[in-house]
């Protein structure tokens, strides 16, 4: 059964344990456990187990099959060609970092004692610098000690020019790491560099990795400090983790074996999932169509969550036309029924964002509530800039050509702003143009755009005015809003997040009085998987699904 009830902070949602998503059980009729051959009996070809009926005296299910779209190139997470949700999924389960992030969207320590702070005093604001304080109990899967020693040496790769590394952002603001004992790393910057937290979330084996080149030594095996441990790569096929046996964590891993499965068609992933031979799989969003199909598999549970890709339109000021009107940005905000958008397209399954952050992240505040649909504001202001039956303006509205979904919300937009004297003119271009071309030029007047947030509250590169395309960010709205750039500069430079939060939300406040964007919906992720499965925390910040697979276990 399905139910709907409000959090906290008032935002309606669907509920299933402690975190934040719907849930969806379907059927009532159970999937019947494998047999004791059929669950520790692998394939020869694929590892992979096959279902069959067993009787009630058969063992617990301790072998995990996910069905996986996408084949990694690499283990790497590190270097470029890694750096994508396949490998990050594969890894996060070997590959301990120094904290993660939860379900909750919270930092939590993970080799380390807790998470450092101003007020436990592991965080120093003058000069910048962080300490952590290693578990004592860590050891890499080999047996071998996890040290500070791992953490510099995991600096020092990356720092590595040699080396192929994806981004090094946050890392070369790093002057200095000390290790003045084993279990314990200062790191020093050289200025406030507040996103600290989303360093080091892989920790490297400086044992196993020193004087290899790091190009090639982690793509295909890897020495971990996680819950399970590397077993086997068939190329084609599938990649198998094992559980670690000398995981040093207080709660071991529950699972034997996890085997992730490539199957790149969405219809032989649901065939297999139904039948009993995959176990679990995540869904990209545009599957929406699968719901219902979802829905009604015996022995499935479907749990539907919001991601952080946010759908939004942009208003581009580079240029003179109506959009340099706050009256006619508003009147836009009003007009359009984003609760209809969700509703004829979602079934329902996400919200109306008002905001371009979580509704569960600190810094969140609703700030564009306020543009409710309102057909009759949007006429008022009209009319309040000369704007009417007479005088209607032209518009054009970009985004990517072939998205099925968007061509829809476009449909539905071009309808409402018709409605007040507004003749829409839809101009779609390809990707590449768009984000090398158009985009980046200002050479847009209404754009549909989709990013993907962090945990970390940082939009200075999409919304201050230092930031536009020609000095490197993409603040593609080419919005100069100097209140709203001295916010998010002074937020950059702020160590205490409370007060870090209170900043964003006032920029919230302010951007959303500009009408510089108007937030459409949050992207939802599926996940469907056995019953049976549980322990499962939908997680939709960029730790993954697979952040927490040492709590994953199968009931009777």
């Amino acid at each position: 059964m399905i139910r709907r009830i409000f959090d906290k902070i008032g935002y309606t949602l669907l509920i299933f344990g402690i975190s934040s998503f719907i849930f969806i059980q379907s059927g009532c009729s159970l999937r019947q456990g494998e047999t004791e051959e059929s669950n520790m009996q692998a394939s020869e070809t694929t590892g992979i187990e096959t279902t069959q009926e067993a009787s009630e005296t058969a063992p617990i299910k301790s072998n995990l099959i996910v069905g996986y779209s996408q084949e990694p190139v690499m283990l790497n997470p590190f270097i470029v060609g890694g750096d994508n949700e396949a490998t990050r999924d594969i890894v996060s389960p070997i590959l301990l970092g120094l904290m993660t992030i939860n379900d909750n969207l919270e930092y939590i320590p993970v080799l380390i004692d807790e998470v450092p702070s101003l007020q436990n005093g592991l965080v120093k604001s003058n000069p910048f610098s962080v300490t952590y304080k290693i578990r004592e109990t860590a050891i890499w899967s080999d047996g071998i000690p996890l040290t500070s020693a791992d953490v510099k040496f995991t600096w020092e790769t990356i720092m590595n020019p040699k080396n192929f590394i994806a981004s090094r952002e946050g890392y070369e603001d790093i002057t200095s790491i000390q290790t003045p004992d084993e279990k314990t790393v200062v790191v020093s910057f050289a200025e406030v560099y507040p996103a600290w937290k989303d360093l080091f979330n892989h920790v490297l084996p400086m044992h196993g990795l020193e004087g290899k080149d790091f190009n090639t030594a982690m793509n295909h095996e890897l020495i971990g400090s996680g819950p399970f441990v590397f077993k086997e790569w068939v190329a084609g096929d599938h990649i198998s983790l094992e559980r670690n046996p000398v995981f040093w964590g207080e709660e071991k891993p529950k699972l034997e074996l996890i085997v992730f499965r490539f199957i790149p068609r969405i219809e032989d992933i649901l065939t297999l999932l139904e039948i009993g031979d995959i176990d679990m799989v995540v869904l990209p969003e545009q599957e929406m169509s699968t719901i219902e199909k979802l829905e009604s598999m015996d022995g499935i549970s479907l749990v539907i969550s919001n991601s952080l890709k946010w759908e939004h339109l942009g208003f581009c000021q580079l240029k003179e036309t109506p959009l340099r009107d706050i009256n006619v940005r508003k009147a836009i905000c009003y007009a359009i029924d984003r609760n209809k958008i969700v509703n004829q397209l979602f079934m329902g399954k996400t919200d109306v964002s008002q905001s371009f952050y979580n509704p569960f992240q600190s810094f969140y505040d609703p700030a564009w509530q306020q543009y409710e649909f309102n057909k009759e504001i949007a006429l008022e202001l009209m009319t309040e800039s000369g704007y009417g039956a007479d005088n209607t303006i032209d518009l054009k509205f970009t985004t990517t050509v072939g998205n099925p979904l968007r061509d829809q919300i476009q449909a539905i937009i071009q309808e409402d702003l018709k409605q007040i004297g507004i003749n829409v003119q839809i101009e779609n271009f390809n990707s590449e143009e768009l984000f090398t071309d158009k985009f980046p030029n200002g050479d847009f007047e209404i754009g549909e755009l989709l990013w993907t947030g962090t945990s970390d509250p940082d939009v200075s590169y999409l919304f201050s005015s230092k930031m536009l395309p020609n000095h490197g960010g993409q603040n593609y709205y080419y919005y100069q809003n100097q209140q709203v750039t001295e916010l998010l500069d002074s937020a950059r430079s702020e160590i205490d997040e409370v007060k870090r939060d209170e900043l964003y939300v006032q920029a919230q406040r302010v951007m959303a009085d500009d009408a510089i964007i108007l937030p459409l919906f949050n992207h939802v992720m599926l996940v469907a998987h056995n019953d049976k499965l549980g322990g499962i925390k939908v997680n939709p910040s960029e730790a993954g699904m697979f952040w927490n697979t040492r709590e994953w276990y199968f009931s009777n």
